[in-house]
């Protein structure tokens, strides 16, 4: 079979990427490398990708300034160095040949694990679903992430002003719902599904214009 080339073939010329695209790349980059850290790693990986994404949109889209994806490295680096930290110690209890004191810190473990307690605490570990960030606010949920609300709210990519108990004026656009047990009357939730800000009563309606996320939701 004869292959008949029509010419010498070039490749397209590399694009132009402004700076917010260039975080992005970065930032994207370091996500990958977080594959390294095996079966944890990837799990996390999964989780720090949302985070790039919604960031790196805001910023396209001229929602958000630059700075947004400089607050990447500060809001994950923490959660690697805890995978890290977590897969050195798993190497304890994945040692095919463990010594004698390993064998008896594995009943110990094997005995907390039936505690329901430290499963839940454990499986938040494992899952990365305890992970906290360290956000302005003085709420103690804010930099936590909130469960047990509808996904569909995420749907657009965009933080979502949650009012529970009809505490928020209603220019500001709040989404109205039902109490969730557990949660604060009002919420200000990152697309990423963290609490950016919580008010129970009275609520600091300066501090929540001010977030870095109030802008993101126009």
């Amino acid at each position: 079979m004869h292959v008949v080339h029509d010419g010498p073939r070039q490749a397209p010329p590399a694009p132009s990427y402004d700076v917010p695209v260039q975080a992005g790349r970065t930032a994207a980059h370091r996500v990958r490398r977080a594959d390294r850290a095996g079966r944890r790693g990837q799990r996390l990986t999964v989780r720090r990708r949302h985070p790039v994404g919604w960031k790196m949109a805001a910023a396209l889209r001229g929602r958000a300034s630059t700075d947004l994806m400089d607050t990447y490295h500060a809001e994950r680096h923490p959660a690697g160095a805890w995978v890290l930290h977590i897969t050195q110690a798993q190497r304890v209890f994945a040692n095919p040949r463990p010594s004698a004191d390993a064998v008896e810190l594995r009943k110990v473990f094997t005995d907390l694990m039936r505690l329901p307690e430290a499963n839940r605490h454990l499986a938040g570990l494992m899952s990365g679903l305890s992970h906290s960030y360290d956000l302005p606010g003085d709420h103690p949920l804010v930099g936590h992430r909130v469960a047990g609300l509808d996904p569909s709210l995420f749907l657009a990519g965009r933080p979502v002003l949650l009012d529970l108990a009809g505490i928020l004026p209603h220019d500001l656009g709040a989404t109205r719902a039902q109490p969730v047990d557990g949660l604060p009357h009002a919420i200000l939730v990152r697309p990423d599904g963290y609490a950016a800000w919580a008010a129970d009563t009275d609520p600091d309606l300066d501090a929540l214009i001010g977030n870095p996320c109030w802008p993101l939701m126009a």
